[in-house]
């Protein structure tokens, strides 16, 4: 209060004070993890950021995935280069972006000040806007052209909101679910309002989207069922994503709190509800729909439903949350549990609890045991494309990709990609292009996970018990993902390969 009236005899705007001090905090708090180490969706961004044009265009149209993203990336990594922190930056400004979009929305829906103010301190602070504004994937940039186009509806600046939800379309191929839900609840909203707003311009604008509806369509077949996505088993499944689109952040120690937290949370606002608010029930629509049917999805399909295809939808729960809890009976019993827990999590990183993994350069140094005459072979892409980024000096190759595996990259974007893929048995002693040496020693690298293809688990065995080789270091054990690095001696002193 003291600091109000300070304010108020200066004349000064606290509005335009509060602006910049919750953008830098929101700043603050993502710019800790903007050169973390990459892992694989990371690198596989980073890798056809780096393609010439040609063959990024190749590998995208066949991957499962729009071009829009990865065409970004290549013209920022034109002109400022490769690095973590260059990968990032576009997620970065738009997770800062979105802050002031939800402001927006808040008020476009006619929302106390009260509850836009909330929703963009919550939008700051939330682990999950953190996490993917550190992300070098599309999800923070698909997440502000929805909230965009849902802005532009609000306001009625049709052209707008078309050419946002255009740009959604060719950021990723969930973008369509967002898009279609997001526009669907428009046309109801007009048609019971009696508006007839529709113009010539915006259907013009709109046929730019048809390529990425087809492009969208043409790789929807190329993504199968092996990817590892936890079936929905109980309705809990449903409770942990829209706890994650609070709360996510990889090895989250504090999940009991968050669950609680998201419950309360939850029940509060599904109450909400019977008020009829108009605007409450559009934010509502717009998390449950997609919400429903990426469960359909899952249930009478393949499971697909995670917290990340979830993320577009979390402007809108985020509002949903802040219209329910901004009450002055509420805000203070959900602050006392929110933002310990929220602190801690953002903190955590600090003292060693959650984050992003740093980048462990005793790991890409081969742990001081690299020598020249040393290559690296691959038993899947995963491990490839994330260690060729990080030693692209060290010769490598991955077993071919042409098993029953269905969640390995399609063979035409792996050839444009140019990854070299071919049987150890066939490399294991050539010479290498740099000196003209024989390759002495591999490093093996393999990652299995529960639909891992059991011919490549059959063939990182006979490796490993056909040559002399030697466990070096486990690089990670967990209920889903087993990975090991080995060294093996190729025996090449008598079987020289030119």
């Amino acid at each position: 209060m003291i600091a109000l009236r300070t304010a108020n005899k200066l004349n000064i705007d606290v509005t335009r004070l509060a602006w910049p001090a919750l953008l830098l905090a929101g700043l603050g708090v993502r710019l800790p993890g903007i050169s973390a180490a990459l892992w694989y969706d990371e690198a596989f961004s980073a890798w056809l950021a780096q393609l010439p044009l040609i063959n990024l265009i190749e590998a995208t149209i066949t991957d499962v995935h729009p071009p829009g993203y990865y065409l970004l990336l290549w013209a920022i990594n034109q002109i400022a280069g490769h690095s973590e922190a260059v990968l990032r930056l576009p997620s970065l400004l738009a997770g800062l972006g979105l802050i002031y979009v939800v402001f927006r929305l808040a008020q476009a829906l006619e929302l106390p000040e009260r509850t836009a103010w909330l929703a963009a301190i919550i939008t700051a602070a939330s682990p999950f806007q953190v996490y993917y504004s550190q992300e070098a994937r599309s999800y923070a940039l698909l997440t502000l052209c929805v909230a965009l186009a849902a802005l532009w509806l609000a306001e009625h600046k049709f052209s707008r909101a078309v050419l946002a939800s255009v740009a959604a379309l060719y950021l990723h191929n969930i973008g369509i679910i967002f898009v279609v839900s997001l526009w669907g609840l428009a046309v109801m909203r007009m048609a019971e309002h009696g508006h007839a707003e529709w113009n010539w311009k915006p259907w013009l604008l709109s046929l730019a989207g048809l390529p990425g509806l087809v492009i969208t369509s043409y790789q929807a077949g190329n993504v199968a069922g092996g990817y590892w996505v936890p079936p929905i088993t109980s309705p809990g499944r449903l409770l942990a994503v829209l706890d994650d689109l609070l709360w996510f952040t990889p090895n989250n120690p504090f999940v009991i709190a968050t669950g609680l937290i998201t419950a309360i949370s939850l029940l509060a606002m599904l109450l909400e509800l019977r008020r009829r608010r108009p605007a409450v029930i559009n934010l509502a629509w717009m998390v449950l729909v997609p919400l429903l049917l990426f469960t359909a999805a899952s249930l009478l399909a393949q499971p697909v439903l995670i917290s990340r295809i979830m993320a577009p939808a979390a402007p809108f729960y985020i509002l949903w949350l802040a219209a329910t809890v901004g009450a002055p009976t509420r805000l203070p019993a959900w602050s006392a549990l929110a933002v310990p827990t929220a602190a801690l999590i953002l903190t955590g990183p600090l003292w060693g609890a959650g984050g992003r993994e740093p980048l462990d350069r005793d790991m890409i140094s081969l742990y001081g045991q690299y020598q020249p005459a040393d290559a690296i072979y691959h038993a899947n892409v995963g491990s490839y494309v994330v260690w060729d980024y990080y030693r692209p000096d060290i010769p490598q190759f991955v077993w071919p990709q042409h098993t029953s595996l269905s969640q390995t990259l399609t063979g035409p974007t792996r050839t444009a990609m140019g990854m070299h893929e071919i049987n150890f048995e066939f490399i294991k002693c050539v010479n290498l292009p740099q000196d003209g040496g024989q390759i002495e020693r591999w490093w093996l690298i393999y990652f299995h996970n529960p639909v891992t293809d059991p011919a490549e688990i059959e063939y990182v065995d006979y490796l490993t018990t056909s040559f002399p080789a030697r466990p070096v270091k486990r690089l990670r054990s967990d209920a889903t993902v087993e990975a090991w690095l080995w060294q093996i001696d190729p025996e090449c002193s008598h079987d020289r390969i030119p």
